[in-house]
């Protein structure tokens, strides 16, 4: 696990300014919300945390580590992406085993990690399923097992919930909620939702034109 750390970060697209002079500390452990209205600038503030964003300014620190310049697959991250990203031709097991083969860990290393991320959200039951056989809900715990399985110092969700309907939306968002005070692993998820930054955050941080608005629990 792990604190993060922005010093004045931003990010321009051309001669659009996607992020300004954004500044935070994120403690270890903690489970911090970026909410704002779409396009204010809180995924790409994310996608600078996890390293598929390179920042125009400023530095990205996870502890003592600048890792501003690093590859994401240097970060040791887990991203779980609004659209599950799940790939198709792969059953549950082999979807959550992806990224720890990608890291040439032993097959009996892999086994187990990947069907504890599985069983952690109760789907070990359904890992020889194909995630067209899964519900929506069920896609969405196979993707934070797949996150989990590496065993990331930070956590990063992008709009986890926003492809499923209310009721499920409630039911895996308390979920998530439970696992990250379990696992105690940093958390940054980026919302929308006001009712759903309240229900799980920490803290919030309120953003808007690329700017932080306000910090509050």
């Amino acid at each position: 696990m792990s604190s993060v750390t922005l010093r004045s970060v931003g990010k321009t697209f051309g001669d659009h300014v996607a992020v300004r002079d954004f500044s935070l500390e994120i403690a270890d452990g903690e489970f911090l919300v970026l909410l704002g209205p779409s396009g204010c600038g809180k995924t790409t503030t994310l996608r600078m945390i996890a390293g598929f964003v390179e920042p125009t300014a400023g530095r990205i620190l996870f502890g003592d580590r600048d890792v501003t310049d690093l590859p994401p697959y240097r970060r040791n991250t887990g991203l779980v992406f609004q659209g599950y990203a799940l790939f198709p031709h792969l059953t549950a097991f082999e979807n959550v085993a992806f990224g720890l083969r990608r890291r040439k860990l032993d097959k009996a290393v892999v086994a187990r990690r990947a069907l504890d991320a599985l069983r952690l959200v109760r789907l070990d039951a359904l890992a020889e399923r194909m995630p067209r056989q899964l519900s929506g809900g069920q896609q969405q715990r196979v993707a934070l097992a797949r996150a989990l399985a590496i065993e990331p110092d930070i956590l990063l969700l992008d709009e986890p919930l926003s492809n499923l309907d209310a009721k499920l939306r409630e039911e895996v968002r308390i979920e998530i909620r439970q696992l990250q005070r379990r696992l105690g692993v940093t958390t940054v998820m980026v919302t929308h939702d006001q009712e759903e930054a309240l229900s799980v955050a920490d803290r919030l941080v309120v953003m808007n034109n690329g700017e932080i608005q306000q910090i509050g629990n």
